[in-house]
Formats: structure tokens, sequence, C-alpha cells
């Protein structure tokens, strides 16, 4: 699993490396506008990772500019810049999340 600093913890970085490929596959289907597709590989490579890592901040991101693509239908480019300020949002969300159940 990755740590939240988005460092390899476990036995193998082949997960690691599968999260990563799926990020890169979402980040060129998105770049040629099949958003859809891109949310499924991010989605996936979620699954590749621990919730509190770097890693998993910047599928969400990914996905939420996906979203917005496509509801937009407009360029969101501006909000691959965000990743400083998403990344410590989210994992005080997921741990406020994680303390209520």
């Amino acid at each position: 699993m990755f740590n939240v600093d988005g460092s390899w913890q476990g036995a193998s970085s082949e997960v690691a490396d599968r999260a990563t490929t799926l990020k890169e596959l979402g980040n060129d289907l998105f770049k040629a506008g099949s958003n859809k597709e891109a949310i499924k590989a991010y989605t996936d490579g979620l699954k590749e990772c621990s919730s509190t890592s770097e890693m998993a901040a910047t599928l969400h991101k990914n996905i939420a500019a996906c979203h917005l693509k496509l509801v937009r239908g407009e360029s969101v480019s501006h909000l691959t810049n965000l990743t400083s300020l998403t990344i410590p949002l989210l994992c005080l969300i997921v741990g406020k999340l994680q303390s209520c159940h």
C-alpha cells in the first residue's frame, strides 16, 4: 500500500506500479476527451492504493476533473494546479470519515 506521503509500503511494488499505470492511462484518456473511460481507469487505480495516500488524492482529483468536464464540457486543466491544496483537505476528510465508523 501507499503511505500518506506517497511512498510504497509492502512486499512488492507491483501494486504501486499498477496504480501508476492506471493513473497514466486515465491521463491519456482524459487528454483524448474520453472522460468516462478515464474515470474508470482512475477508479480502478483507487482499488490499488491506500485511501489516505497521495496517489488516492490525485486519483480523486482527476475523477472530479473528469466529472466537471462531462458536466460543463469545458477545459478544467487549471484544476491540476490544486493538488497541493486538495491532498491535505482530502486526508482531513478521510480521517474524519474513518473516525465516524
